[in-house]
């Protein structure tokens, strides 16, 4: 199915949720949306095509949310996300080795579960915090044990701890160029063509839109966000060098 008809289909999921919590007076929500799918949701709130349009994740920053149709003020009670928060740590500290996010999430996509069901994914060293619905949580309590070499456990968070929400320390990078195709690739150790390509597969997003000009220029604080690698806040130029190249900052989630 090509993106013209994902987004087609999207758009109608969006409307008939909206269309069903005026009708029947409730709460309606999707799945976990990405950051381009949370963008055709407000544009359909903007031309009115849906209302009562908000947005849920694991925390106010989230990147990954649910659309949810119907307020609180309109239906008389709050709305409860479905939402839980997985704690994972190793079995044994002295043998875990430090998470990543692909790691996390191909470990859950490898038991079956889709992605819609699979909020952000936040990183403490050793330890990672999974934002998932709550339907699967049973299952992943039982079958999720094992993540690359390591043995991990699974517990139920009340909330997110606030060491989670931090951002990474900022990193150097050498580029040539303040250019968002550059920028992926330092950051990532990709080539410039393989950098190319997650443009040309629309894998690229800034502040949660579409980035579909690789040779654009991020401001100083904006978030870039490349699906199945992970995401980085661009904190601008450090200083020059004599060769003028540039030595840049990034706050890299890895």
């Amino acid at each position: 199915m090509n993106g013209g008809a994902e987004q087609q289909l999207l758009e109608k999921r969006l409307k008939e949720l909206s269309d069903r919590s005026f009708v029947r007076g409730i709460y309606t929500e999707t799945d976990f949306l990405s950051p381009a799918a949370q963008a055709v949701a407000e544009r359909l709130q903007r031309s009115a095509d849906v209302r009562s349009l908000s947005f849920f994740g694991l925390f106010p920053e989230a990147e990954r949310n649910l659309a949810v149709f119907g307020k609180e003020e309109e239906l008389g009670y709050p709305y409860a996300p479905p939402i839980d928060c997985l704690q994972i740590t190793p079995r044994s500290d002295k043998f875990g080795e430090e998470l990543r996010h692909r790691d996390v999430l191909g470990a859950m996509l490898s038991l079956g579960i889709k992605r819609e069901k699979i909020g952000d994914i936040l990183l403490d060293g050793k330890i990672a915090y999974a934002a998932v619905l709550r339907g699967i949580t049973p299952f992943l309590l039982e079958n999720l044990t094992r993540i690359r070499h390591t043995d991990i456990r699974l517990c139920v968070m009340d909330t997110l701890p606030e060491a989670a929400k931090k951002e990474p320390e900022a990193k150097v990078y050498f580029v040539s160029s303040e250019r968002l195709d550059c920028l992926c690739a330092a950051v990532y150790k990709l080539s410039r063509g393989e950098a190319k390509e997650l443009f040309e597969k629309e894998r690229v997003f800034r502040n949660s839109l579409p980035a579909l000009d690789p040779a654009a220029v991020p401001k100083h604080g904006e978030l870039i966000s490349v699906r199945g690698f992970g995401r980085f806040r661009y904190l601008g130029i450090k200083k020059e060098t004599k060769k003028h190249r540039l030595l840049v900052q990034a706050a890299v989630w890895e």
